[in-house]
């Protein structure tokens, strides 16, 4: 019995690795934190300009 239930255990486990490998994968491969600076830069400069037009300035310490 011990050694059919091991045997069993076995080939399930194989089973399920096989299918888990053969699906697609959900998440994007790892991008460095050194990779996303530039990508994130390049989407807020065009947004920066609509961002600053209040009328106070900046460089003022209050």
């Amino acid at each position: 019995m011990n050694r059919r239930k091991k045997v069993n255990q076995i080939l399930k486990k194989r089973a399920k690795k096989q299918t888990i490998s053969q699906l697609p994968k959900q998440k994007s491969g790892y991008i460095a934190k050194a990779d996303r600076v530039p990508s994130a830069e390049q989407g807020d400069a065009s947004d920066s300009n609509t961002l600053h037009t209040g009328t106070r300035d900046e460089n003022t310490n209050v």
